[in-house]
């Protein structure tokens, strides 16, 4: 649920901050976002009691292999659009390198905090 909320408030918040013209649409995908994620914490916490009988050792393994695979496709597609968009726009084209330098500094920042910790 956590997770669900951080994903969508940055629709939530450009859309409400944003003077745009397609600002309500953003907003309205953050609200769908927000509201999914809603109905499943509510739906998990009625059923959390069977859901914990449920869950065995592998759920740690399968969530990890997911986010690795997941980061992948991510990273994949931002750097996918990072070089179409420079192809066509050149130097013109750089604000989608720094959503780049954000990924790729993301994960760097991530795996030393994580390699320090452990």
């Amino acid at each position: 649920m956590l997770l669900a909320v951080v994903l969508a408030a940055p629709s939530l918040l450009v859309g409400v901050l944003s003077d745009g013209p397609s600002a309500g649409r953003v907003l309205q995908g953050g609200l769908v976002l927000l509201a999914v994620a809603c109905l499943a914490a509510v739906w998990m916490w009625r059923r959390g009691a069977r859901l914990d009988r449920e869950q065995d050792e592998r759920g740690r393994l399968i969530l990890r292999k997911t986010a690795v695979f997941t980061c992948l496709v991510a990273a994949v597609a931002i750097q996918t659009y990072w070089a179409w968009d420079f192809a066509a726009k050149g130097n013109a084209g750089d604000d989608s390198f720094w959503l780049l330098a954000v990924f790729w500094g993301a994960f760097a920042g991530a795996y030393v905090y994580n390699n320090l910790r452990t």
